[in-house]
């Protein structure tokens, strides 16, 4: 609510850990939550994923730290993890998860379209 109060009307909100109603606060204001492929060793986090909708959640690496091993660096490739991880989370596609990210990664930095192709 903090941000709301700013006046933020976009944000993410980088590896959220947060509790859920705290989610469903931030999705009502429009915001995106983005989680790491160490999301896939947290049980926790598995309410938290069921609750936010796809439509507010983008896939992170933060490389080099937040890997699926906690010793082990972690590497950009590893956002497959992430991917899969939400896509069985949510009962969907990993195509599914990868196709709704992508379009929610492109609403919140659309210069990014003059450097990918699709």
């Amino acid at each position: 609510s903090c941000l709301k109060e700013q006046g933020i009307r976009k944000a993410l909100l980088h590896n959220f850990a947060g509790r859920p109603s705290a989610a469903l606060e931030g999705v009502q204001a429009g915001y995106y939550f983005s989680f790491p492929p160490a999301v896939s060793l947290s049980e926790q986090r598995v309410k938290l994923i069921r609750q936010i909708p796809l439509e507010h959640i983008c896939l992170e690496t933060d490389s080099p730290a937040l890997g699926p091993d906690k010793k082990g660096r972690n590497e950009p490739k590893n956002i497959s993890i992430s991917c899969e991880y939400i896509a069985k989370v949510k009962n969907v596609s990993a195509d599914k998860v990868m196709e709704v990210t992508l379009a929610n990664a492109i609403s919140l930095f659309p210069k990014i379209l003059k450097a990918i192709k699709l």
